[in-house]
């Protein structure tokens, strides 16, 4: 691989923000559309997306290890790198974990949850996006707060979801499997906070 002049790590990391973004979309686009077959058809898209992801990860890792200045720390660099990255990771193995666990139809809470899932990566990528300039933008602070508000949305739904299956389902064999999709979706939420609050740290760092 050979280096690339003057490599900007900032543009970088936002540049697998917008992997993570559009995964989320086609994400979204899966499940309101969703049938067995769509998601055959479209899953392959987001999986597609993270082998770019991981390409863009291999590149800033390469570029670290041959460079001698770097616009901020090393680790700190690996750090937010990987957190975007385990986000994307995320939203990758929900379309392996329909698909596993044989989801014939979702319900309209599935449908909420991808939505907030947009919403939430949407704001993990404006944050990237800014962090380049966060010695003099204030819209990271605003974007961060919305993330964790949104957060905040997903834990009420995921919780009430959880509560339904342990008291409404009667097929056991459905709260496993449900509660496995929908453990999944608090993960991907989970992780995109953790990116953004990561971000927080690290403008506080270097500020």
């Amino acid at each position: 691989m050979a280096r690339k002049k003057g490599y900007d790590y900032f543009d970088a990391m936002y540049q697998l923000s917008l992997k993570t973004k559009e995964a989320s979309l086609v994400l979204d686009d899966i499940i309101n559309n969703y049938s067995r077959d769509y998601l055959k058809e479209h899953g392959s898209k987001i999986h597609e997306l993270e082998k770019s992801g991981d390409a863009i990860v291999a590149e800033i890792m390469y570029e670290l290890n041959h460079s001698f200045i770097t616009p901020i720390d090393r680790e700190d660099i690996v750090v937010i790198t990987s957190a975007i990255d385990d986000v994307l990771d995320s939203i990758n193995d929900l379309p392996y974990l329909f698909d596993n666990l044989a989801i014939q139809a979702v319900a309209e809470k599935s449908i909420n949850m991808s939505r907030l899932i947009v919403e939430i990566v949407e704001g993990l990528t404006v944050v990237t996006k800014e962090f380049s300039k966060f010695k003099s933008t204030k819209k990271i602070g605003d974007m961060i707060k919305k993330v964790v508000e949104l957060e905040g949305q997903a834990d009420v739904i995921h919780s009430a979801k959880i509560k339904e299956l342990f008291t409404e389902e009667e097929n056991p064999i459905d709260v496993i499997r449900w509660k496995e999709v929908y453990d999944r979706y608090e993960k991907t939420v989970n992780n995109t906070e953790k990116a953004v609050l990561i971000m927080e740290t690290m403008v506080i760092k270097n500020t």
